[in-house]
């Protein structure tokens, strides 16, 4: 019987210089796939965080834009706009989180009340803006749901008419009240169902239907009057901040009469009344506002909250918040002709 006899047929194989080679080549091309997708991803992390802060400050610096532009300041003689610091609001310093209460002619106000096609006459409405720290869905919420957040309440223009102005104007008790006193007692309000109850005008403020937007650390108002003495604009600023703005102003060479209170301010047609000095109130008309806001970034909120959550406190060490202020923060700013 005859057997074939088998061919082997030896082939030259890689060496051990080709793999390392080969090997060494497929390391570099996956660092640089690595990279590309490293920075691709940091930039649309980076582009959504832009995103967010940008949306949040719209709607901040938007409304506040708007009312302030068509604010109502009438020449009688009562206060129609103050501002006040009552408090530091967690670790915002008081300074940078005012309470500003104004009447204006408000675009986006309600304008029925529930179960009826009947439309509110009149369009001046009683407005308050404030920043909280609480949860905008529970009160005050797990220290886990607690965020900085701006707050925009609006009063329609009926529960305006029949309580707030009269208050202010003095026809209901004789003698003309501070905004402060209306927006600190009682007041008639449409609810976040259209209907019209008696609230507590302080918990209303900043009550979920009134949540404006999220992650903002800080609020600071310049107001700008001209006074009839010197013929020229000055500045009135908290007095946290009044060296801060010197200081912008004297590196820019710019020569600014900037002065500061420590309270609030109440603010007539003709002159504003600084800290209750009502004996000796400050002539001048108001002319502008200048508006700047840091918003966090959803990584900056989320690393606050998670402090907050682990230290179980609302408040964390100032350092800590002003650390991730600074490195997750943006700032936004508008100027805001008053036309009186």
């Amino acid at each position: 019987m005859l057997r074939r006899k088998t061919a082997f047929v030896f082939r030259p194989a890689f060496t051990l210089i080709e793999i390392l080679t080969a090997t060494a080549i497929m390391v570099v091309l996956i660092m640089i796939v690595l990279t590309v997708a490293t920075q691709t991803f940091n930039a649309y992390d980076s582009a959504i965080a832009n995103l967010s802060t940008t949306s949040e400050s719209r709607a901040v610096l938007g409304p506040l834009e708007q009312d302030l532009q068509s604010a109502i300041i009438r020449n009688d003689g009562h206060i129609w706009m103050q501002i006040e610091h009552p408090n530091d609001v967690g670790n915002i310093i008081k300074g940078a989180a005012p309470k500003l209460m104004l009447f204006s002619i408000v675009p986006d106000r309600q304008k029925r009340e529930s179960g009826t096609k009947t439309k509110i006459g009149g369009d001046v409405c009683a407005v308050c803006y404030q920043l909280g720290q609480r949860s905008p869905f529970d009160n005050p919420g797990e220290l886990i749901q607690q965020i900085y957040g701006f707050y925009r309440a609006i009063v329609d223009a009926k529960g305006t008419f029949d309580v707030a102005i009269p208050l202010v104007t003095g026809s209901l008790t004789g003698a003309g009240q501070d905004p402060l006193n209306y927006w600190n007692g009682t007041g008639e309000v449409l609810d976040i169902n259209g209907s019209r109850t008696s609230q507590s005008m302080n918990t209303w403020a900043t009550g979920p239907q009134n949540f404006q937007a999220s992650n903002v650390v800080n609020i600071t108002m310049v107001f700008w009057y001209y006074n009839p003495n010197t013929k020229k604009m000055e500045a009135l600023v908290h007095q946290s901040l009044s060296q801060k703005v010197r200081d912008a102003y004297n590196q820019s060479q710019v020569d600014v009469v900037v002065n500061s209170y420590n309270n609030g301010l109440k603010i007539k047609s003709g002159e504003i009344i600084i800290d209750n000095n009502d004996a000796v109130p400050l002539k001048g008309t108001l002319r502008r506002i200048d508006v700047s806001t840091i918003i966090l970034s959803p990584d900056g909120a989320a690393e606050l909250r998670a402090i907050q959550a682990a230290e179980g406190n609302s408040k964390i060490s100032q350092t800590g918040f002003d650390k991730i202020a600074e490195e997750y923060g943006k700032a936004f700013s508008i100027s805001v002709p008053i036309n009186l």
